[in-house]
């Protein structure tokens, strides 16, 4: 190994980094689906609405976005998901992450995803950790299987992260697979 370095839960890492569970450097919480009787609808309320089939790797698009109900909102006001959180999917393809644009801060998200919030490091580093193989390839493997696959919380919170001391070092990391993906 070379020197500096050192073997680690997460694979062979800095000697300075430290290994964490995702769970002690954020909350991550549940979404919620529309109260029974209610749907989604195609007109605009003040209440988009995150559906999996909306997100992709690191963004929602907003191309087929819907809205909640005016009506129904109330019920689910406690579900939403701001522009300093990530949100991971948990159901149906499993693994997506990403942030969430200023257009759709505040946005009620769906119950087959998890809101990552209160973070307390880069969120764009952890962001890409969330992203990498390594976490994706435990993701495939931990998934239940049945008529939809599902990621319980439980697991995502236990998820493992080698985390750089600082959040300069952070945002660096994170500053350079950026530039990876435009490149891309």
């Amino acid at each position: 190994m070379k020197p500096g370095y050192r073997e680690s839960e997460a694979g062979v890492i800095p000697k300075d980094w430290e290994v964490v569970p995702l769970d002690s450097i954020c909350l991550v919480t549940s979404g919620k689906r529309l109260p029974k009787g209610y749907f989604l609808t195609e007109s605009e309320t003040p209440h988009p609405y995150i559906r999996v089939s909306d997100m992709r790797y690191g963004r929602v698009v907003m191309d087929e976005i819907r809205y909640v109900p005016v009506e129904a909102f109330a019920a689910i006001s406690n579900y939403r998901i701001f522009k300093e959180d990530l949100f991971i999917s948990v159901a149906g393809s499993l693994g997506l992450v990403g942030k969430i644009s200023d257009e759709l801060d505040g946005a009620n998200l769906t119950e087959n995803a998890d809101r990552i919030t209160n973070i307390a490091c880069n969120q764009d580093y952890l962001m890409y950790i969330l992203l990498a193989p390594a976490i994706q390839r435990i993701i495939d493997s931990i998934r239940t299987i049945g008529a939809q696959p599902k990621l319980a919380l439980t697991r995502i919170r236990k998820f493992i992260i080698p985390l750089p001391p600082t959040r300069i070092e952070q945002r660096a990391i994170a500053t350079a697979l950026s530039d990876v993906d435009t490149l891309l």
